[in-house]
């Protein structure tokens, strides 16, 4: 499945499977570690998208990116936050910010055992 995040009109999301079928969804996960991502937000029976406000829906989406992680194929962190004011892909801050602090730790650990 590929997800696509739109301007056109209005903010919308899109999940398009390789058949054609095309769906808006105003919530999902992908990749092989999705089954527990998706199992953990259906287990907290919150209503998504209206009922929540964007802070508890990041909460919800790290805790079930954390317990995706269960998969041994799934790493990383991506969020793409879709509202009616825009699209924001927070990302590649993510991933930087990871990379610079795997970085320094293991500058430190360098320089403990020097």
């Amino acid at each position: 499945m590929l997800l696509i995040a739109t301007k056109y009109n209005k903010p919308k999301l899109y999940a398009c499977w390789s058949l054609g079928k095309i769906e808006e969804k105003n919530w999902t996960s992908i990749g092989s570690g999705s089954e527990y991502a998706i199992k953990y937000i259906r287990e907290k029976d919150m209503l998504i998208p209206k009922g929540i406000s964007l802070e508890e829906g990041l909460d919800l989406t790290i805790n079930s990116l954390d317990k995706a992680s269960q998969d041994i194929y799934t790493g990383g962190i991506d969020i793409v936050v879709v509202t009616n004011s825009g699209i924001e892909d927070y990302g590649k801050n993510i991933r930087e910010k990871v990379n610079k602090a795997r970085f320094n730790a293991i500058e430190k650990i360098k320089k403990d055992l020097s």
